[in-house]
């Protein structure tokens, strides 16, 4: 276990150090497209909810496990919601693997079902204005405009790489027989930070912790030197905007990683990229876990004489059984024994159990350190292109995503984390800074910026 607690662990001093490197890679991406930064994508947002949006207005939410579709009715008064329908929708396997047009009719048909299945009699469904949550990294020359970059989150489409995913959406819905509008693309990230500022105009910061990660922010659109010369004509430089970080794909030799870490990068999509990602989202944390109870296993430090065969089914160690673990409190962590006796046919000793739990806890640990640090590289960024005053009553980051909604010891230990860096980046009175899960999520901030184009 001594390697694993060297190399999945950082010094205060090292961890505000990867924390000074990340805000130098983000400060890179505002100035040019090089590789070797983060990518700081312009979201084409220059119309933040200012609260007072009103109507009937639809989303579709596109990149994880699921996609969703939303109607709400914008009252009046700020963060108003009327009336609301959701319905989510699984997306199959062979829609993940086919082509780009098999997943758009997919999406288009479903949203077909729902305006007429959940909608129909309550408003004018005769033409739907929505707004489009695409959650891949994509190339933005309009609102409306989002050429895709690469296929992420375990998505293997064989096409659409540099297609407009708005295009794709609208000749699909046609094809299903949908009048719609879309006067707006963007990813689930912008969609948050959306949702945020459509409630609480101190909300600066969206993240995405789910399936995968993201973070944006508002940056004023002077300070994005490398948009200035396809910004919009007569756009004030102080305008704030939405800015896509795409921090999943982050990579510094900093990073703490270990043997598994490199195996599951090098048998994942993209091999050698969005390392960030595989280090902190939903599809990586348990898997990573796995993989180091494997190498324990045939090492002979775990398990002894007990067979091995579930354990040894990639993605068989669902994060849900990580965080179960990690909230196991139980005398002789009976709930962490009953995980492996009944998922993975084994049955742990005392000792086993002990080992188990501080694998877990390493890697949990290792993600809510990060998350912590990038955020305050992010709220540094924020605060000295806003002129943000320190004294401000508080600034708001506004998260969704099933990992930071379910994983309760991870969630707890991020904001311990980011309250503690932020002590030693700005001094023993820090910025107050506020973790609040979303209320309504990406869903929710791409139908307000329907409502605001």
């Amino acid at each position: 276990m001594e390697k694993y607690r060297e190399q999945l662990t950082l010094s205060l001093p090292k961890i505000l150090e990867l924390g000074r490197d990340i805000k130098k890679q983000l400060q890179f991406g505002l100035e040019d497209e090089s590789p070797s930064c983060a990518m700081m994508l312009p979201s084409f947002v220059l119309t933040l909810p200012s609260g007072d949006e009103q109507g009937d207005f639809f989303a579709i939410d596109l990149g994880g496990t699921n996609f969703r579709v939303m109607h709400c009715k914008l009252g009046c008064n700020r963060g108003e919601v009327l009336a609301e329908h959701r319905k989510e929708f699984s997306i199959p396997d062979e829609k993940k693997q086919g082509t780009v047009r098999q997943l758009f009719d997919y999406i288009a048909e479903s949203l077909k079902s729902f305006v007429e299945n959940e909608c129909r009699g309550c408003i004018d469904t005769s033409q739907v204005k929505l707004g489009f949550c695409f959650s891949f990294p994509m190339q933005k020359s309009a609102p409306d405009v989002g050429r895709l970059m690469t296929w992420t989150k375990g998505y293997e489409i064989s096409d659409g790489i540099g297609e407009d995913a708005v295009q794709l959406l609208k000749e699909s819905c046609e094809r299903a027989g949908i009048a719609a509008q879309i006067p707006i693309i963007m990813n689930d990230t912008i969609g948050v930070l959306a949702a945020g500022r459509y409630e609480d105009d101190s909300t600066d910061i969206g993240v995405i912790l789910g399936t995968g990660t993201n973070a944006a922010c508002c940056i004023p659109v002077g300070d994005i030197p490398k948009w200035q010369s396809v910004r919009p004509p007569d756009t004030p430089d102080d305008l704030l905007t939405a800015v896509n970080t795409e921090w999943g794909s982050y990579n510094s030799p900093m990073l703490p990683r270990c043997q598994e870490d490199l195996d599951f990068d090098a048998d994942h999509y993209h091999a050698g990229k969005y390392i960030f990602e595989k280090m902190v989202c939903g599809y990586a944390l348990g898997e990573v876990c796995r993989r180091i109870l494997l190498t324990l296993c045939r090492e002979g430090c775990l398990f002894e004489g007990q067979p091995l065969d579930s354990l040894e089914v990639e993605d068989s160690f669902l994060t849900a059984s990580l965080s179960a673990i990690e909230s196991d409190t139980s005398e002789g962590l009976s709930i962490t024994e009953k995980i492996f006796r009944e998922e993975f046919k084994i049955h742990p000793n005392s000792d086993d159990l002990v080992v188990v739990k501080e694998v877990c806890d390493l890697v949990t640990k290792r993600a809510a350190f990060l998350i912590a640090i990038a955020l305050v590289a992010v709220i540094q960024l924020v605060f000295e292109k806003t002129g943000t005053p320190m004294d401000r009553k508080q600034t708001v980051i506004t998260v969704d995503g099933g990992v930071f909604e379910k994983f309760d010891t991870l969630r707890r230990q991020i904001d311990e984390k980011l309250h503690e860096y932020m002590k030693e980046v700005f001094g023993e009175n820090p910025p107050e800074v506020v973790l609040r899960p979303s209320h309504g999520g990406s869903c929710m901030g791409a139908a307000v910026l329907a409502a605001s184009c």
